[in-house]
């Protein structure tokens, strides 16, 4: 088997501790300050005929670390709902409360707006529909839901008038 020559940087020297290599870190670090210091910093260290590519990398993957607590990872999540909260469906709430409540107050005489653009005058209004003028003797049965806004009066006046 070929002799593995392995380069290590002082910050990965825990991750090759373990029964593997039979070294604590201790040990492992006494060996490798014995070891050549190679041009770019790290440290050269002969492991043995006995070490493969394979155990290596699975000595510095199982040393990498535990897994923070639950509610640490749960944390990013937690503080993107907060942003939605506040950047998304708080503001749409308010509009959705404030459209209602227009749509409440609308009474005979109101100009109004449907959802689909077409500008009316209120005729009539009962608890779920709006009866609107769109022009002279043509009348329109409208969903009070499907009323876009409410045209204050002296408002802009309608492009065909």
């Amino acid at each position: 088997m070929h002799r593995l020559t392995f380069i290590a940087r002082r910050a990965s020297i825990p991750a090759l501790t373990g029964s593997k290599f039979g070294l604590t870190s201790r040990a492992l670090y006494h060996r490798l300050q014995a070891g050549n210091q190679s041009a770019d910093g790290g440290w050269i260290e002969n492991l043995g005929d006995d070490a493969t590519m394979i155990e290596l990398l699975s000595a510095a993957a199982s040393g990498a670390g535990e897994a923070p607590p639950f509610w640490i990872q749960m944390l990013p999540l937690v503080g993107m709902g907060v942003i939605f909260w506040f950047l998304i469906i708080r503001p749409q709430m308010r509009r959705q409360k404030e459209h209602a409540q227009k749509i409440s107050e609308m009474k005979k005489g109101d100009q109004v707006v449907t959802a689909g653009g077409v500008i009316g005058k209120v005729i009539k209004v009962d608890e779920h529909y709006a009866e609107l003028e769109i022009a002279q003797g043509v009348r329109v049965k409208a969903v009070k839901s499907t009323i876009g806004d409410i045209i204050p009066p002296g408002g802009t006046a309608a492009a065909n008038d």
